[in-house]
């Protein structure tokens, strides 16, 4: 109970479940001299008895907070499926991995930096977003994103490698799917994405 802003004992059964090594009334007493100090006249909180009391004068801070221990870094992986992060890290014009991310302010999205410029140079002053059509007149609207550029790499890693055994992963799947389609025959006849084929000449 609290009586002029002060905590008794019979808080302490609220917290009952604290770490063995928090000393609660250590706690309360260090709570009860910070409200004394700052506002004696106090008057307890009513609305709720279930309600914590809060700290005054500027302390945005309850019993939960003081009492609670800190919690334990999570170290682990976590695994999903690369798939689902295509549609955030794959360029729209190209649809490879994005390379040195660059971002049209006016909305946002993110494309390699090779892609959106030969975009803006083809589509000269009626230049708009790929994905939602957002108009932009110059590469003043495009801005570099090296954070992003930092998380593809914490993603991928070597995006060349990885693109590379995606490469040989899909021509042996499709191997074991049409086992009599002679592939390395029709590869360079058959392109399978030509703007991903002209941005990688480009590089």
């Amino acid at each position: 109970m609290v009586h002029n802003g002060s905590v008794d004992a019979g808080v302490a059964g609220t917290t009952g479940n604290s770490e063995a090594d928090v000393d609660v009334d250590e706690v309360l007493t260090t709570y009860n001299n910070m409200v004394e100090r700052h506002n004696p006249f106090r008057e307890p909180n009513t609305a709720s008895n279930y309600e914590e009391f809060r700290l005054a004068a500027g302390y945005d801070m309850n019993l939960y907070d003081i009492c609670r221990q800190p919690r334990e870094p999570q170290d682990r992986t976590l695994h999903i499926p690369a798939s689902s992060l295509d549609e955030e890290l794959n360029c729209a014009i190209c649809t490879g991995i994005i390379r040195d991310a660059m971002v049209i302010t006016a909305c946002l999205h993110r494309f390699c930096t090779v892609c959106i410029h030969r975009h803006i140079h083809e589509k000269g002053k009626n230049t708009v977003c790929p994905v939602c059509n957002t108009p932009f007149t110059t590469r003043r609207a495009l801005r570099p994103d090296p954070t992003f550029d930092n998380l593809i790499k914490m993603v991928y890693g070597d995006v060349d490698a990885y693109e590379q055994a995606e490469e040989a992963r899909i021509q042996l799947n499709n191997k074991e799917l049409f086992p009599r389609l002679d592939l390395d025959k029709h590869k360079d006849d058959i392109p399978i994405n030509p703007i991903a084929n002209k941005r990688h000449r480009s590089r």
